[in-house]
């Protein structure tokens, strides 16, 4: 089995190490023969960076024995350059995979999949798997593209979305409610199909009541409840003053409750605390990176995942969940997350709330979770860390993948291209 990764993500985001290199050392150790390599695509600014060669290189050594290509647009994807992205991407597999075997380009994104589907123009030997992310055009509407340009940039992201949506040769979504979107916006496509979100390494995140203790202890937080959050502060997702005041209303019932933040903006979550007269001895801010993340997260009672109601998040599957749970941590979770809101409640992982979050239901509903923790607090914390590796983890999802990479390999005559 031959396999490209390509993705547009960031070259410096931490979505490079835990989804996508992830997710090719995964694939090695379940299907040992497999042939894997990952193209990146990634703005020209970023590649004239002081520390790119630095991270270009990790990234490789990351990757070993899979090749790594990096590939600068100009401009992303505006002017014409998906056409000389397409031949890149051939280049790249004609490089990387010699010979006739189909070559499975699995496609992180609408972008990656709409340069996929005009790199099959030369050559047939490409298949496609459309990894839709997110609600994009939701996305789009709420993002900052400017007046005079929203237009036009709609009309082409709704035409790469059809195309890369028609082209795919299988698809993967985050969450259940996206497939319902995307069938919605562009028609049921009858192809291999999964929904496989983002997942956990369980050798990076894992919980040990042993390192729970050690991390507790070094951050002065032994004979605390600690809540934390691990995340950005990006208010399309979180309204950064959603999470302080549900720690406020979890602090007037519980003397012992301290926040920890983990998060890329401290300075932003700071200034919300500051201005919520948050106590400095209530809270802890590290904006540490994501290899530090889970000793951090070993140290937290309850995880927050809160999110604002719209159709982005109803539609999205945040990986904070799984790292949560791997590291043996419940989680209050807001009705905002479709899929995870129900999986939680289902799998009695934490507690589920309703957005807008009320004083009186937060009160209540973390009273019930210290009581579970008070009650089977080592058993049940265990428990949360087999239910993320039997249904967050890449040693499980990567079972679901190697199937429709398999499928989208076979001869596609019968393929519904819309």
């Amino acid at each position: 089995m031959n396999v490209l990764h390509v993705t547009t993500d960031s070259f410096h985001s931490a979505v490079l190490d835990s989804q996508v290199v992830m997710s090719i050392r995964h694939l090695r150790k379940y299907l040992p023969a497999a042939r894997a390599g990952v193209l990146l695509m990634c703005r020209y600014d970023e590649m004239l960076r002081r520390d790119y060669p630095i991270r270009r290189d990790s990234l490789r050594l990351g990757l070993l024995p899979s090749p790594l290509e990096v590939n600068g647009p100009l401009m992303p994807f505006l002017l014409g350059q998906k056409g000389l992205l397409a031949r890149s991407l051939h280049g790249a597999v004609r490089r990387m995979f010699p010979g006739g075997a189909p070559v499975l380009v699995h496609c992180r994104g609408y972008r990656a999949a709409a340069v996929a589907a005009r790199a099959r123009r030369f050559d047939a030997r490409i298949r496609i798997l459309f990894d839709v992310r997110g609600h994009y055009l939701d996305e789009f509407e709420r993002g900052s593209a400017p007046r005079g340009i929203r237009s036009p940039l709609r009309t082409a992201l709704k035409r790469d979305l059809a195309r890369a949506w028609r082209e795919a040769d299988a698809i993967t979504t985050v969450s259940t409610p996206l497939a319902r979107e995307m069938d919605r916006l562009f028609g049921a496509r009858r192809v291999p199909r999964a929904v496989v979100p983002g997942g956990v390494d369980l050798e990076q995140f894992h919980y040990s009541k042993s390192a729970r203790e050690r991390a507790r202890s070094r951050h002065g937080l032994a004979e605390r409840f600690v809540v934390t959050y691990c995340g950005s502060a990006d208010r399309w997702y979180t309204e950064p003053r959603s999470i302080v005041r549900a720690f406020a209303s979890i602090r007037r019932d519980n003397d012992d409750a301290h926040l920890l933040i983990i998060t890329p903006n401290p300075g932003i979550l700071e200034k919300v605390l500051r201005s919520e007269a948050i106590a400095t001895s209530d809270y802890t801010v590290t904006a540490s990176t994501h290899g530090e993340v889970a000793g951090l997260l070993s140290a937290g009672d309850l995880g927050l995942l809160i999110r604002n109601d719209s159709l982005t998040n109803h539609c999205a599957a945040p990986t904070k969940l799984a790292e949560y749970l791997a590291c043996g941590v419940p989680v209050l979770i807001s009705d905002t997350v479709d899929d995870y809101a129900r999986l939680v409640s289902g799998k009695d992982v934490g507690v589920s709330i309703a957005y807008p979050l009320s004083d009186t239901a937060i009160i209540e509903k973390v009273r019930l979770l210290r009581q579970r923790l008070r009650r089977d607090g080592e058993r049940y914390r265990q428990h949360c860390g087999q239910v993320a590796r039997s249904h967050l983890s890449w040693d499980r999802l990567i079972t679901h993948l190697a199937r429709l990479y398999a499928q989208a390999c076979e001869p596609n005559d019968g393929i519904d291209r819309g």
